[in-house]
């Protein structure tokens, strides 16, 4: 053990400052598509309208991000794991109500073995609990759906 570390990587994982819709084939909420750039053909018929929603249905999931860790840099042979942050969440982030927490307050634990491309396993233990989300990531959510699609298309 002598010159081993026990644990190579401290890393605190979470929303951080934007809400990203997680990218996935299901029903999971993704941003609204930008507009388009030019006009369509002279009689073609007008692209379908749909409608983009301003604010997350309790069934959306976002991606987490690495939020901070310890030390900041790759220690030597042991470099820090890009996905690291989808090992903690692998379902992505769900938003929780307050009852929510009332009613699941105790933090879960789960560990996982990541391999690495030259074959290195990475060893990890999660304590993941609710925290309250930050009322600015909610404002630059609802400013990004809003920005992106006409008025009377966006809703709650």
């Amino acid at each position: 053990w002598w010159g081993r570390r026990l644990v190579e990587y401290y890393v605190v994982c979470g929303v951080g400052t934007r809400l990203i819709p997680l990218r996935s084939l299901g029903a999971q909420m993704q941003p609204p598509p930008p507009p388009p750039r030019s006009s369509p053909p002279v009689g073609a018929p007008p692209a379908p309208r749909t409608a983009h929603r301003a604010f997350p249905r309790p069934d959306d999931r976002f991606e987490p991000q690495v939020l901070s860790r310890i030390p900041a840099t790759d220690r030597d042979g042991t470099p820090f794991p890009a996905d690291c942050a989808e090992f903690c969440f692998p379902n992505g982030i769900e938003l929780a109500t307050l009852a929510d927490h009332q009613q699941n307050p105790i933090p879960v634990t789960n560990s996982f073995v990541l391999t690495t491309s030259d074959r290195t396993r990475v060893y990890g233990v999660c304590i993941t609990w609710m925290d309250a989300l930050d009322a600015e990531v909610i404002r630059r959510f609802i400013g990004d759906a809003t920005e992106r699609a006409p008025a009377d298309e966006v809703y709650g």
